[in-house]
């Protein structure tokens, strides 16, 4: 039985707003890693996709949580 009180959680409907920002600063940041590995700066490439990885891995929890909104 559910309660009357109790407000719907305002937190899965942030999350679902929230979740793109991160993975598309993702997919930005491999998307320049090509061009930066062709002109030799290998070591910016590899720290850019360690922050790519995270965003993305940040993204995803976020989207899920975000599945969790009522329509």
């Amino acid at each position: 039985m559910k309660s009357r009180h109790r407000r719907p959680s305002v937190v899965p409907a942030r999350a679902d707003r929230l979740w793109r920002w991160p993975l598309a600063v993702a997919v930005v940041i491999f998307a320049v890693s090509g061009p930066l590995h062709a002109m030799g700066w290998t070591d910016l490439v590899y720290y850019a996709s360690l922050g790519g990885l995270t965003l993305g891995g940040l993204a995803v929890p976020v989207g899920l949580l975000g599945l969790r909104r009522r329509r």
